[in-house]
Parts: C-alpha cells; sequence; structure tokens
C-alpha cells in the first residue's frame, strides 16, 4: 500500500508539472473568468479531442477516456460505435 500511495504522489507531481493540467486547475480552484467560446467553436473543440483520442490508441480505435492521473486509457469497442455517428452527423 505504501508503493501505492507514493506512485500517486509521484503522479500528483507530474500533474502539477503539465502546465495545461495546471491551469485548468488553478482556474477551477480560483473561479478565474475565461473567455467564451461560441457553440461552433466548442463544437469544432470536441471534434478534434475525438479525432484525438482514436490517434492516441495507435490501433485505430477510439480510447476510453482520459484522466489525470493514469493518461489516455485504452480503446474500448462501445466507444467507438458511439463515435461514428457523431462524425457522420457533424459532417451533415
Amino acid at each position: 500500500m505504501v508503493i501505492k500511495v507514493g506512485r500517486r504522489i509521484s503522479k500528483l507531481g507530474e500533474i502539477y508539472r503539465n502546465h495545461t493540467h495546471l491551469k485548468v486547475i488553478l482556474g477551477n480552484l480560483f473561479r478565474l473568468e475565461s473567455k467564451i467560446y461560441s457553440d461552433k467553436e466548442h463544437l469544432q473543440a470536441a471534434m478534434e479531442w475525438l479525432c484525438r483520442t482514436q490517434d492516441v490508441t495507435g490501433c485505430g480505435g477510439i480510447s476510453a477516456g482520459y484522466s489525470f492521473y493514469e493518461g489516455w486509457r485504452p480503446p474500448y469497442p462501445e466507444t467507438t460505435g458511439y463515435t461514428i455517428p457523431t462524425f457522420l452527423r457533424y459532417a451533415i
């Protein structure tokens, strides 16, 4: 159990070294105002994120998610099945 706790602390250090993670954490902690994006910008960012979830797996599948502690999760068949209709609707 001590090893597991040590790994968690090490992972927290990695999170705080990543400026993107730190920006999100501090922004939420201190309720910093951020730019308000349009629906179109949000949709574009969501579609780019979905593309990234496929790129990171290296096998053509879609990652099951992302964790600050563990990074990208492995692909999961259902996530690909849910994502295909999303891409089709976006293309229309």
